[in-house]
């Protein structure tokens, strides 16, 4: 009855059929087969999805050493994707920061060089965690009644620590970055982290 309905949807069901009285099999078997074949192709098609779709081309290269020299800085580093800035290797994770009391999980990058040197660390953090002495050269200068959008506390290789506080007020926009002497010592419109290396 279901063959003859003439609007073209048959032909697996007939092909099952033929394929099962050539080859002498049940019905039952062929249907197995069938969802087998079929589960075997979705498996397939989410590999290559997982493979093409969620990692970018710069993460799969990133190198060995990279990948030791991150693993030892931050062990405790969890959601980690690599990408590639400029000439550097950047990790996006989130991680416990260093020195805060008690530990707060933070979203971060970790920046590297090819020779799997670590060049600098972004941490993503409430305004109130940043030094007094910074809270207070923002509080007390021309953007203190601005409203803080975010923080940053950059950490680098061999130089000084830089806090980078986001703030606006109606349709303006500034980044207000400060050494850890609490003064600003530069203002932008946005945030270019690699020009801090």
């Amino acid at each position: 009855m279901f063959l003859n309905q003439g609007d073209g949807g048959n032909e697996p069901f007939l092909g099952m059929i033929v394929y099962c009285v050539v080859f002498n099999v049940s019905i039952m078997k062929a249907i197995g087969l069938f969802f087998f074949a079929m589960m075997v192709s979705l498996g397939l098609c989410a590999y290559n999805a997982g493979v093409d779709g969620d990692e970018s081309e710069d993460s799969q290269k990133v190198s060995i050493a990279v990948l030791k020299a991150f693993g030892q800085k931050f062990p405790q580093a969890v959601g980690v994707e690599w990408e590639r800035e400029w000439r550097f290797y950047v990790a996006d994770f989130r991680s416990p920061v260093e020195g805060m009391i008690p530990p707060l999980m933070c979203d971060m990058e970790a920046w590297f060089d090819s020779g799997a040197n670590w060049r600098m660390t972004v941490a993503d953090v409430p305004f109130d965690k940043l030094p007094q002495v910074v809270k207070d050269g923002f509080a007390g200068g021309n953007y203190g009644t601005w409203k803080v959008d975010d923080a940053h506390i950059v950490e680098r290789n061999g130089k000084d620590n830089i806090y980078i506080i986001e703030v606006e007020q109606r349709h303006m926009e500034r980044d207000l970055y400060f050494n850890s002497k609490g003064e600003l010592v530069k203002e932008a419109k946005s945030t270019d982290f690699k020009s801090l290396l």
